[in-house]
């Protein structure tokens, strides 16, 4: 997949059943080689991080066309919302507004990290400090933004 992914970027998914039946819609970000952050609707976690675990270990079809067809290359799912994970853990916070960019910039605590994203385009996602903490930083636009699909 990340060949042909390129870093940085984001992609919205639709987390279905096997019989195609959405569950929920969800952001999957290209954050690092081999590394995806996967932001779920907050007021359906719960059912969504049950519905990830459940494909991810084989326990549900795939496919309603091939009811055998599982899961056969689980990866490492973890819920940075646990303190477990250290200095890892995430929190979400939506800055949204034509001037959430303005703002962002205002506290980024360096000079290149701040024209990085001056330029973020749109769907792309960056890693950087703003006032000491590690922040994971994505554009994906606001209500009311022109944009064109």
């Amino acid at each position: 997949m990340s060949a042909r992914w390129k870093l940085a970027t984001r992609t919205i998914a639709i987390c279905s059943t096997s019989t195609a039946l959405p569950i929920d819609d969800m952001m999957i970000y290209h954050i690092e080689e081999e590394r995806y952050l996967i932001v779920i609707n907050a007021s359906n976690n719960d059912k969504d991080w049950a519905w990830l675990n459940a494909v991810n270990e084989g326990k549900v079809a795939i496919d309603a066309r091939r009811p055998w067809a599982r899961n056969t290359a689980p990866c490492v799912l973890r819920d940075l919302r646990d303190r477990k994970w250290g200095a890892e853990c995430r929190v979400d916070i939506a800055l949204q507004g034509p001037k959430s960019k303005d703002i962002l910039v205002s506290i980024c605590d360096d000079k290149a990290a701040a024209s990085k994203l001056n330029r973020l385009p749109r769907t792309d996602v960056m890693r950087t400090t703003l006032k000491g903490f590690d922040v994971i930083i994505s554009r994906t636009g606001y209500t009311g933004e022109l944009i064109g699909l």
